[in-house]
C-alpha cells in the first residue's frame, strides 16, 4: 500500500484485531510496512500483546477482550479453548465476542480519536462499529479464505463435515441452498449486535453482520495466498488478494533461530514447512499425524512447528525437525 501524504501530515492508522499471536502477527506486518511509508500506525488488541508491540516501535492501544482474560474466565486452559473454538463455530461469537462486544466498543472510540483510517480483524465487531458511529474510512482484513463464505468454494461446517461435504458434492444449487440456511442461522447469532448498534445510536445493519457486513468499508484485503484462494465474482467489492502478511519474533524486535534449526537448514535442500495458528496449534494430533504421513511419503526434508508439548509428544515419531 502507498501512501503519499501531500503535507507533513502523517496518517494515523488504527490497526484493530482480536485473538492470539496469529491474528496479531499480520497486523503487526502491516503497521511496520504502514510505517516504513510514512503513517503513523497505531495498533489496538488484548493487553497481553503490548510489549511485543511497543517492543518494534508501534503504538499500542489495549482492546478488550484479552484472550488469556477469556481463558481464565471460562477456566479454560488454551488447548480447551482451542478445541471449542474449532468445534463450535458459535461460542467464539456468543462466549468470548459478543459478552465484550461494549468493552471493545469503548476501547476502540477512544484508540481511533484522530485516526484517519482503520483497519479491522474480521471479528473485531467493537472496533468495526466503533469505525462507523465515528465516520471513518474502514478496510476489513480476512486472515483465512473460509470467511468469505464462498459458494465456489465453501467452507467445511465443523459440527458436520460429512455432511457439509456430501452437501457440497451435489452441486452449486444445494451449496448455494445449505450456505443460505447457516446465513439464516447465524443471523440469529448476531442479535446482540443488532441491539448493540441501536444502542448507540448506529442505524440498522443492511448487511449481514458476520458475512458481507465485516466488509462493508471502503474494501477488503485477504492476507493468504491466492493459491488457497484466488479472487472471486462473490467476494465484496473492491476485495484484494494481497498474500501473506510476514512476521516472525517471539519478543518483538530481531529475531534469531536457534543453532540446532539453523545448522537443519543449512545442511541440505530447502524444507517443507508444515505449520498451524497458535490456536489450531493446541489440538494438532490430525494435523502433526497426517503432515508426518506426507513427509514419508514423499522424502523430503521437512520442519514442523508446534508448541513445545506436542514437539515433545511427536519427537520419536518423526523424521523431520520439529522445533
Amino acid at each position: 500500500m502507498q501512501l503519499h501524504a501531500p503535507h507533513p501530515h502523517r496518517p494515523r492508522i488504527v490497526l484493530a484485531t482480536f485473538g492470539t499471536y496469529g491474528d496479531l502477527h499480520p497486523f503487526l506486518a502491516l503497521a511496520l510496512a504502514l510505517r516504513e511509508r510514512g503513517a503513523a500506525p497505531v495498533l489496538a488488541a488484548g493487553e497481553v500483546f503490548r510489549a511485543k508491540v511497543e517492543a518494534e516501535g508501534i503504538g499500542f492501544h489495549p482492546m478488550r477482550p484479552d484472550i488469556e482474560a477469556v481463558a481464565n474466565r471460562l477456566a479454560l486452559t488454551p488447548r480447551q479453548l482451542a478445541r471449542a473454538v474449532a468445534s463450535r463455530p458459535q461460542f467464539l461469537l456468543q462466549r468470548i465476542l459478543l459478552p465484550a462486544l461494549r468493552d471493545a466498543y469503548d476501547d476502540a472510540m477512544v484508540a481511533m480519536r484522530g485516526a484517519d483510517l482503520v483497519v479491522t480483524h474480521s471479528v473485531a465487531y467493537g472496533a468495526q462499529l466503533a469505525a462507523e458511529k465515528l465516520g471513518l474510512p474502514r478496510v476489513g482484513i480476512v486472515l483465512q479464505p473460509m470467511l468469505f463464505a464462498s459458494a465456489s468454494d465453501p467452507p467445511v461446517i465443523a459440527e458436520m463435515p460429512r455432511f457439509s461435504r456430501w452437501i457440497y458434492r451435489q452441486g452449486p444449487v444445494w451449496t448455494r441452498a445449505f450456505l443460505a440456511l447457516g446465513r439464516r442461522i447465524a443471523r440469529r447469532w448476531a442479535r446482540p449486535i443488532d441491539a448493540f448498534r441501536r444502542e448507540v445510536g448506529l442505524p440498522p445493519a443492511t448487511a449481514h453482520p458476520l458475512f458481507e457486513g465485516q466488509f462493508t468499508g471502503i474494501g477488503a484485503f485477504g492476507l493468504y495466498s491466492p493459491l488457497l484462494e484466488p479472487p472471486r465474482p462473490e467476494h465484496p467489492p473492491h476485495t484484494t488478494i494481497a498474500g501473506f502478511a510476514f512476521y516472525d519474533s517471539e519478543h518483538g524486535g530481531a529475531s534469531r533461530l536457534s543453532p540446532a534449526l539453523q545448522a537443519f537448514l543449512d545442511g541440505g535442500a530447502p524444507p517443507v514447512v508444515f505449520t498451524q495458528g497458535t490456536s489450531a496449534v493446541h489440538d494438532a494430533d490430525d494435523f502433526v499425524r497426517e503432515s508426518l504421513a506426507a513427509i514419508d511419503r514423499l522424502g523430503v526434508r521437512a520442519v514442523l512447528v508446534l508448541d513445545e508439548e506436542q514437539a515433545r509428544r511427536w519427537s520419536s515419531h518423526a523424521t523431520a525437525t520439529i522445533p
